[in-house]
Formats: C-alpha cells, sequence, structure tokens
C-alpha cells in the first residue's frame, strides 16, 4: 500500500555526542587511528564508498558523513581488515595402510592443537 515516506532520520544528538568524545580522544595523545568492524563482509570491488555499504553498515557510514562534516580532521576511509593463525598440530591417531600407501585415520579431522602462532592483524585500505 501507498503509505507515508520514511522520516528522515536525525542524528543530530548522536553526532554530538561522539564530537565530545573525539575531542576528549585528541587531548589524550592516544592513536588517531580508529577502526571500526562493519556488520557485513565485503570484497575489495563492494568498498566504492560509504553509501554503498548494505543494512545497519549504511546508517552507520551516514553517521560517519555527518560526524565528518561537523568535524573537518576527521577522515573516514575504507579497508578490508583479516586476522590469521597459524601453528602446529599432531594426528590423535591413524597410521599407515599396509603397504605404506597412505595415512588411514577413522577421522581426517582427529588432530590436537599444539601451539598457536599469532594472532597476525592487517588493514588493506
Amino acid at each position: 500500500g501507498a503509505g507515508a515516506p520514511p522520516a528522515a532520520i536525525d542524528r543530530t544528538a548522536g553526532v554530538d555526542r561522539a564530537l565530545t568524545a573525539i575531542k576528549r580522544w585528541e587531548q589524550t595523545g592516544a592513536p588517531r587511528k580508529l577502526l571500526f568492524a562493519l556488520d557485513h563482509q565485503y570484497t575489495p570491488a563492494g568498498l566504492t564508498g560509504l553509501t554503498a555499504l548494505k543494512g545497519r553498515d549504511r546508517s552507520v557510514g551516514d553517521f560517519l558523513l555527518d560526524l565528518q562534516e561537523r568535524h573537518k580532521a576527521l577522515v573516514v576511509h575504507l579497508g578490508l581488515a583479516q586476522k590469521t593463525e597459524s601453528g602446529s598440530a599432531y594426528s590423535e591417531g591413524g597410521g599407515y595402510y599396509r603397504g605404506g600407501r597412505g595415512w588411514e585415520s577413522d577421522d581426517p579431522y582427529d588432530f590436537t592443537i599444539n601451539q598457536v602462532d599469532g594472532p597476525e592483524r592487517s588493514v588493506q585500505a
């Protein structure tokens, strides 16, 4: 049915609170970069700008654009973040087939983690 168009969202109060927090953060001498994780997963081709975000991410993008408009020193960038872990594991059983032709185990995932190295994190802008 034809209904009234949705009302514009007023983010003024939220932007004001964020500006106050940013000003306090700037005074602490803390690092000048902040990473904010989005809800959806995007490919590099999908990160064409804040207006291309989906769902709740789009609302966050709109909020950041409003915030950037009021705080000219704030610069918003999109990037892909990745976290990887590596390490070693050992088998809990199994053995060679007769004739040494392969590995025999009832469960191919029957391993115990021995050591985890990392995690390593990277951001691609």
